[in-house]
């Protein structure tokens, strides 16, 4: 039986820096898991307490949660709920975004080792993957003039994740509004794809560039 499954998914490869059996050295936390190894903290084993399992089964979507987001930034972005768009997970995110802009003849950068999941997605979806590779000599570096000298016309997107996955670098902010600026002079959309936001400060989030650029997507998640 031959399935009528799309050309580029049949010769689609999955890749992925997960292993089951890597080696962790001693006290390392592998995050590809996707869950806290350490179970909840107290604080929120004590706000759970009381609640019904009907309220806390499913992903949560609502006005509330949404204005709860806001309120969580008023100190470093001036964000309206019209700006918080709830999904599930931040790969949903990943999936919608992709879906948006994957019209013939699309095209994102992006740097190179990154998050394989994207590359997977963006390929199937048709979506010229155009990488630009951090040199190992460099530490993996992320430098802005290797980016910015391939922005142009041709690109729909470009996608950071930051910190990086799996270098785990963070990329400075005057990094991502360079890019951000570049990118908004070829009506091209930054996405910056913030997983692991939680482990540097909030005030270098891109989530802070919002109010400034109509051409810029930040993707969180709860989950790390």
């Amino acid at each position: 039986m031959r399935l009528k499954i799309g050309e580029l998914i049949q010769k689609g490869e999955k890749l992925s820096y997960a292993k089951e059996d890597a080696p962790l050295p001693e006290g390392a936390t592998d995050c590809s898991a996707g869950y806290n190894p350490y179970g909840a903290p107290p604080a929120a084993l004590e706000a759970l307490k009381g609640l019904q399992p009907s309220e806390v089964y499913a992903y949560p979507h609502g006005m509330f949660l949404q204005d709860a987001i806001v309120k969580f930034w008023v100190p470093h972005a001036a964000l309206k709920r019209e700006n918080v768009l709830l999904t599930d997970g931040s790969i949903d995110g990943i999936y919608l975004t992709n879906a948006a802009f994957a019209a013939p003849g699309a095209a994102v950068l992006a740097v190179s080792p990154q998050f394989s999941d994207y590359v997977a997605h963006a390929k199937f979806m048709n979506i010229e993957y155009r990488p630009v590779r951090l040199d190992a000599a460099k530490g993996y570096r992320v430098e802005p003039e290797p980016l910015l000298r391939e922005i142009n016309g041709g690109l729909s997107l470009v996608y950071l994740d930051n910190p990086n996955n799996p270098t785990g670098q963070a990329i400075p902010l005057e990094t991502l509004r360079a890019v951000a600026d570049r990118a908004a002079q070829h009506d091209v959309c930054v996405i910056a794809d913030e997983a692991y936001a939680d482990f540097m400060e909030e005030s270098q989030s891109a989530a802070t560039l919002l109010p400034e650029y109509e051409n810029l997507i930040v993707l969180r998640t709860f989950s790390k």
